[in-house]
């Protein structure tokens, strides 16, 4: 049997044949021999021998190879299920490939007090003096799929997913749980995007024609279209890889958004009584099931309870091989006993076998990254929750990485209790801190537990983007300060402590720089540079190569810009809008919730931000006279109808500057945007989330500067087309208006 030792030499990996005492199975698979490899390692950095010294009587067996331990008696287990055991110098971890690995790095933390941390982070204690304690230890993560999404760049690379048992983006294939073909979300457009013929089994508007981008849920042919291609993604990604690589679980959801169904007659029909679309999906879920599942009997496929299909089904229970994507858990409304989520999959849990839990960890307001955390009681009583229903995978929606507060502990926290949601939050609160901030460790919970304190004083409040604005306060803020000034002075000696920290003072920066009609800024122009500087040190320091080739130059060039709006705030209101009620001023950070303001944001030096936005210049419009625009609402469509405002061309401004123009009063309820361009599907969206406060939604004015550019709108201009849109204030009107 070949014994494999590691050798660390330039910042690589390479694998040597010794004559140590951590044996391997012949046919143990690369991950496996990766992870008894790095237990020599942190072996050697905490008792400083090498497991490999002839007089070293420790002996390590590892995965299969368990079966030489003669002592040892080997037990058939569940998956991920790990087994630790040792008599005398003698250790053995095995499980299946998943549980060897995991135990591995179990063994490391508990027994021989290493600590993961962060890419840049991990605990390794000096213990020359170590002893193999005796152990019997058996343990089966509770969450089969643990994920925690990052967006880009990405800080966490597979060695640190490795070590902090995450199921995806390791390195390693037989470990990892990524979904097959298509891709993990979403698929319905996938799925018939070649069918080409006129016959193919399209979805229908609600008005008869034809939808292009999903199927009818209704049709047999779409079934066994569907099925088809599923069995052929399935072939597709198996081609030459072994058992252990195949993945098992493929997506069949509907595309993202409100409305997202056939309007059929047949499927209308389907529909629930409160109009969900539950059990029409689950219908034709099933039957691509069981079509698939004749084939492929392990696979599992996976479907959404989200939007329309959120409902507890009425009659028609998901088939055991359908996995249901359970969406309902926010950062003020985790899934736990007692709440309306908590009632509804209790529902849903009658009604099907096999769960997963979409949470969403990150509050949608778009550019606007505001000082927010999941509380850690919040975090742990809905992993509990996940573990007593028996959901299988778990994924937390968790981008910007670089500017949330407390990401990184936040983070740690959550994968280990997805694999142990009964851990002391305490305990890894008090090891992640002493080996985050250094000394500032102190500091910083106070301030941590401050915040959760806020965030707990809100109650539920489900999907509400604006809860930071109810303790936003001048006080919070120059306390939280004062906090974050200590503890950059108690690690101004420790470079990468001081770091950490001042990455917790990202979103207290852009808090306070991008309301400075509100709030007081000392030393602005330093605290401008701060932000910069952190921001453009986290960045470059990125593991996410790929990113840093792509994306780098083009952030650091927003990141100059939003700087340059930072020294031009706090903006002048113009005149006519002085003294008016509950007014907002609008400009391009707050014109997209879901962060996608960079694909239309332009610099404008006639902007009173720096920036605006613009029609996007990579897609083909017809522009055309007149100008057209429309206040509407996505879920109060019913009670909140359209307001339109058209622009005709007789009235457009022949100077190319911006104007101020009304479009209407609306209520200002959470789901209203102004739609402005070419029709319906191509223009601007312009969100106003950041004007809706409380859970009384007033009628408000909405007005609009405006720019149009280009012989479209101004004959004989040599200036190309362009709708531009550089800022939007709202306000209750002083008397009732239409």
């Amino acid at each position: 049997m070949k014994k494999i030792s590691l050798l660390l030499g330039c910042g690589l990996l390479s694998l040597a044949v010794s004559a140590g005492t951590v044996n391997f199975a012949p046919d143990a698979s690369p991950a496996e021999k990766f992870a008894g490899s790095e237990f020599a390692v942190y072996y050697k950095k905490v008792t400083g021998k090498s497991i490999y010294d002839r007089n070293n009587p420790l002996t390590v067996y590892i995965g299969k190879a368990a079966k030489d331990a003669k002592w040892f008696t080997p037990q058939k287990g569940k998956p991920e299920q790990w087994f630790i055991e040792s008599k005398g110098n003698d250790l053995v971890i095995t499980g299946d490939i998943r549980g060897t690995v995991w135990g591995v790095y179990e063994f490391l933390e508990k027994y021989l007090g290493c600590a993961f941390l962060a890419p840049d982070t991990e605990i390794i204690p000096s213990n020359p003096d170590w002893k193999l304690p005796q152990v019997k230890e058996t343990f089966t993560p509770a969450v089969f799929r643990r994920a925690l999404d990052m967006s880009a760049p990405r800080p966490y690379h597979p060695l640190i997913q490795l070590h902090l048992k995450s199921s995806i983006r390791t390195r390693y294939a037989e470990i990892r749980l990524h979904h097959g073909s298509p891709r993990g979300s979403h698929t319905a457009a996938d799925y018939v995007k070649d069918w080409k013929d006129a016959d193919a089994p399209f979805a229908r508007h609600p008005r008869g024609t034809v939808w292009k981008s999903t199927y009818c849920s209704s049709s047999p042919e779409a079934v066994r279209r569907i099925a088809a291609q599923m069995c052929g993604y399935i072939e597709k990604d198996r081609k030459g890889l072994p058992p252990e690589q195949w993945r098992i679980i493929y997506d069949l959801s509907q595309n993202d958004g409100a409305n997202a169904f056939c309007h059929c007659e047949k499927c209308k029909k389907a529909r629930g009584k409160d109009g969900s679309c539950t059990d029409l999906n689950n219908a034709f879920v099933n039957q691509v099931a069981e079509i698939v599942g004749r084939k492929y009997p392990n696979v599992l496929i996976q479907t959404f309870a989200y939007n329309q299909t959120l409902p507890a089904p009425e009659k028609v229970k998901a088939r055991p091989n359908v996995v249901i994507r359970f969406c309902n858990s926010t950062l003020l409304n985790p899934l736990r006993p007692g709440t309306e989520a908590g009632e509804n999959f209790r529902k849903w849990h009658a009604m099907a076998d096999k769960f997963a839990l979409w949470g969403y960890w990150k509050v949608y307001t778009g550019a606007v990254i505001k000082p927010y955390v999941i509380p850690r009681s919040s975090m742990q009583r809905e992993i509990q929750f996940c573990r007593d229903f028996k959901v299988l995978f778990y994924y937390g929606e968790n981008e910007s990485a670089y500017q949330r507060s407390f990401y990184a502990f936040q983070y740690y926290l959550g994968l280990h209790l997805m694999v142990d949601p009964d851990a002391d939050t305490a305990k890894l609160t008090d090891t992640f801190f002493n080996g985050y901030y250094g000394k500032a460790a102190p500091v910083m919970k106070q301030y941590l537990d401050h915040l959760e304190k806020q965030i707990l004083g809100l109650g539920d409040i489900s999907k509400d983007s604006n809860f930071p604005d109810r303790y936003l306060t001048q006080e919070f803020l120059d306390r939280v300060n004062g906090w974050l000034d200590e503890a950059e002075k108690l690690t101004a000696d420790d470079k990468r402590s001081n770091l950490h920290v001042r990455r917790e003072r990202v979103p207290i920066d852009q808090t306070q720089l991008l309301n400075q009609d509100k709030f007081r800024v000392n030393n602005k122009q330093q605290v401008i540079e701060r932000y910069r500087k952190t921001l453009t040190e986290l960045h470059s320091s990125t593991s996410d190569s790929g990113w840093k080739k792509t994306g780098l130059k083009a952030y650091l060039t927003r990141l100059k810009d939003d700087c340059g709006m930072f020294e031009r705030m706090p903006f002048a209101i113009p005149e006519q809008f002085k003294g008016k009620k509950n007014l907002t001023d609008l400009h391009w950070p707050d014109f997209h919730p879901w962060g996608g303001a960079n694909r239309c944001r332009v610099n404008d030096p006639d902007a009173a931000s720096g920036s605006a936005y613009e029609m996007r210049r990579d897609r083909k419009y017809s522009y055309k006279a007149p100008f057209n625009a429309v206040l509407m609402h996505s879920r109060t469509r019913a009670e909140n109808p359209d307001v339109n405002f058209s622009l005709p061309k007789a009235r457009i401004p022949k100077d190319e500057k911006y104007h101020w123009y009304r479009l209407g009063s609306t209520v200002l309820s959470p789901d209203v945007w102004i739609h402005c361009g070419p029709g319906r599907s191509h223009g601007i969206d312009i969100y106003l989330s950041k004007a809706v406060s409380g859970i009384i939604w007033p009628v408000k004015e909405v007005w609009i500067s405006l720019k149009l550019t280009g012989p479209a709108f101004v004959p004989g201009s040599t200036r190309r087309n362009g709708i531009f849109v550089e800022r939007v204030i709202v306000f209750e009107p002083d008397r009732k208006t239409k």
